[in-house]
């Protein structure tokens, strides 16, 4: 009986891998079907945070370089910021960069 199911097993393994799969007609030229493994173009490296000033408190937040990257291309899109020792969100003509710069006229 081990005679057989060794005999069993080696048949198994000795089997040739299956044929890769035809080419998606549907997908453009060089993209890899979803089952396959995709490894994404390596992340950028992200900016550091930065950190802003709220006036009337004197406390510093930090926020992220994605919201801080936004607030530098167009400060008019935000209206308000939190503050984490006051609580709530307070306009943000309330605060400044750490530098001192207001949010219209950094760059």
């Amino acid at each position: 009986m081990s005679n057989e199911i060794d005999a069993a097993i080696e048949q198994l393994t000795a089997a040739p891998p299956p044929p890769a799969p035809a080419p998606n007609p549907h997908l453009p030229a060089g993209v890899p079907p979803v089952d396959q493994a995709y490894d994404p173009a390596p992340a950028e490296p992200s900016a550091p945070s930065a950190v802003v000033l709220h006036k009337k408190c004197g406390t510093k937040t930090n926020i992220g370089p994605a919201l801080a990257k936004s607030h530098r291309a167009n400060p008019g899109l935000f209206l308000t910021m939190p503050c984490h020792k006051c609580g709530g969100n307070h306009a943000v003509a309330e605060f400044t960069w750490e530098n001192g710069d207001t949010f219209a006229a950094a760059e």
